[in-house]
């Protein structure tokens, strides 16, 4: 788990986990947008 944390940090691409990890689209998203929130869109925002 720590190593796909640590690759997450370091790219932001949902798709390169779930080539390197064999992670479902689902489960990739969430690990990068756990590493960086500031990548989440804000449902609020016009």
């Amino acid at each position: 788990m720590d190593r796909i944390v640590d690759e997450a940090r370091h790219s932001a691409g949902p798709v390169r986990l779930m080539g390197l990890f064999g992670l479902s689209n689902l489960s990739a998203t969430r690990y990068v947008l756990s590493a960086h929130p500031d990548k989440r869109s804000d449902p609020i925002a016009p």
